[in-house]
Formats: C-alpha cells, sequence, structure tokens
C-alpha cells in the first residue's frame, strides 16, 4: 500500500513540476476575475433584486402618510390636553388672587401688611460699621493664617549682610 501512495504522491509531483506554473497562473487569472468583474456583477444583481418595486414603493408611501396622521393626530391631542392644564391653572390662580382680594398688586405680589410676620422681602444684614474702613478684611477673613497681605505677592524682604 505505501508503494501506491508513494507512486501517486510521485505522479502529482511529477505533474506539478511539468504543470506547476500553469496552475499558479490560472489561479492569479481567476482571482483577479473574480475580484474585478465576477463580485461587482453579483452585487449589482443583487442590489437590483433588493430594489423596491411599484407596490412596495406604493406600500412605503401610504405607511408614511399613516405615520404622518398619526403624529398630527397625537399633537392635536397634546396640545389639547396642554391647553386644558393651562385654562386649570390659569382659573385656579385667578381663584387664588379673589381669594386674596385687594391686597394684591400686579404680577401676583401682595401688597405689605405693616405686621413683622409677613415680611414683603428679606432684607440684607447691616454691616458692621467698625471695619468699615479696612481695605485687607476680606483676605484676611479669607486666610486667618496667612502672612500680611499688604504686600502683595512679593516674597517676604530679606536681609542682606553687607558686610559691615
Amino acid at each position: 500500500m505505501t508503494t501506491a501512495v508513494h507512486a501517486a504522491l510521485g505522479r502529482v509531483w511529477n505533474w506539478l513540476e511539468v504543470n506547476g506554473w500553469t496552475a499558479v497562473a490560472t489561479m492569479c487569472v481567476v482571482m483577479f476575475t473574480w475580484t474585478n468583474l465576477a463580485e461587482p456583477m453579483l452585487r449589482r444583481a443583487r442590489s437590483l433584486s433588493r430594489q423596491p418595486t411599484r407596490e412596495r414603493q406604493i406600500d412605503y408611501a401610504e405607511r408614511q402618510k399613516l405615520a404622518r396622521e398619526r403624529q398630527a393626530e397625537a399633537f392635536k391631542r397634546a396640545s389639547e390636553d396642554h391647553a386644558a392644564r393651562e385654562r386649570e391653572r390659569r382659573a385656579r390662580e385667578a381663584e387664588e388672587l379673589r381669594a386674596l382680594g385687594s391686597r394684591v398688586r400686579g404680577r401676583g405680589h401682595r401688597l405689605g401688611t405693616g405686621a413683622d410676620e409677613i415680611s414683603p422681602r428679606p432684607k440684607p444684614k447691616p454691616k458692621p460699621k467698625d471695619d468699615k474702613d479696612d481695605p485687607f478684611r476680606r483676605l484676611r477673613e479669607r486666610n486667618p493664617l496667612a502672612p500680611d497681605a499688604s504686600r502683595g505677592h512679593q516674597p517676604t524682604k530679606r536681609v542682606v549682610n553687607t558686610g559691615g
């Protein structure tokens, strides 16, 4: 059996020695024609088969039209709901204003009654008078452990031994 296998392999090897370059050239031609001719033709045939037919185009246009109609209906419903909520809110605000009576100015601001419990607006805290002229108060309050801020960003002055 081994001699038969060796003989077959010898015949194959002999054929490759004689016809090998022809086989390689044939493979190159097949690869070239496949990539440059056959594949584009197959791609074009596939795309032509996928193109929408007249019925598909009509179907698509009808689906678009139905989607636009559904969208318009949803928009109309939403705007009606919003208008109803706004009417309810305005009616509620008008009722609250009527309940307050004449104690209301424009834009719903209430007039002051003079009572301390209902302050029209919070008043700012009075500033202490003693720190009024200190220009470096803010710097000191920000970092109380920092060196004196009157020198700005300069390093501290060093005394140099002048040799005296």
